[in-house]
């Protein structure tokens, strides 16, 4: 979870991010990366605004409002989730309109943060996931079944039979999907889903869409334990 705090607030901002971490580590749900913003105008002025899977935006800032952030965001990113605090409800009705996922009036509460937790239903933050490549195509993470390498190619076969191909070494693809730990290399030029693999037989994967991708030898003990512990978080999460 890679979450971004924009207040204009020294105090409010400890404040916020205290209690949201307080609350994620209860669910156990790790945050990766929290970073913290004194204004829109800072938080726009990012080379790149599509890796973060939560933004909580104060309303009443400085020159650009929470509200116009927002419609800025949307414009580059209409997955991630959105959330408002401020001291008012005045304009609750306003945040929907940009997509707004939950709306908290301070002073904000563990409990205030634990409901907004559970509207946004966290645990699924990854079916919202995606990548961006250099060529600005995006690809949702659990949409990819698995990616091949060929020529300075990446070609991602995805869900509903749909093809990317982006220009792109695999090391950079590597790099890109390097925090997701169900997409795995299982050779040398191909990465996989293991939501999407159908059957394991040792050395080869038989995916969801009927494609066999080979293990190779040198990566075969690797991919085994990988594909083992997949399962194991899987199994926790139904228990």
């Amino acid at each position: 979870m890679v979450i971004a705090l924009i207040d204009d607030s020294p105090h409010e901002r400890n404040y916020l991010s205290s209690l949201i971490m307080n609350e994620f580590e209860k669910l156990q749900i790790p945050i990766k990366q929290f970073n913290f913003f004194e204004s829109g105008e800072d938080f726009l002025g990012q080379n790149d605004l599509n890796h973060y899977d939560l933004i909580i935006l104060d309303i009443f800032m400085e020159e650009m409002t929470g509200i116009d952030v927002a419609h800025q965001i949307r414009q580059q990113n209409p997955y991630v989730r959105i959330v408002f605090c401020s001291t008012s409800n005045d304009f609750a009705c306003e945040s929907y309109n940009v997509g707004a996922s939950y709306y908290i009036q301070k002073p904000a509460t563990p409990q205030s943060i634990a409901q907004m937790i559970q509207r946004l239903n966290i645990e699924d933050y990854e079916f919202r996931r995606f990548i961006q490549f250099p060529d600005r195509q995006q690809v949702l993470l659990r949409n990819i079944i698995y990616a091949e390498y060929s020529n300075h190619v990446i070609t991602i076969y995805e869900k509903q039979e749909r093809e990317t191909n982006t220009r792109l070494s695999l090391n950079q693809f590597a790099e890109l999907v390097a925090d997701v730990p169900y997409l795995i290399a299982c050779n040398k030029g191909t990465i996989v889903n293991l939501h999407e693999v159908a059957k394991w037989n040792e050395d080869s994967f038989l995916m969801k869409n009927s494609a066999t991708l080979p293990i190779s030898r040198r990566k075969k003990k690797e991919v085994e334990h990988a594909y083992k512990q997949f399962l194991f978080t899987l199994a926790r999460k139904d228990l």
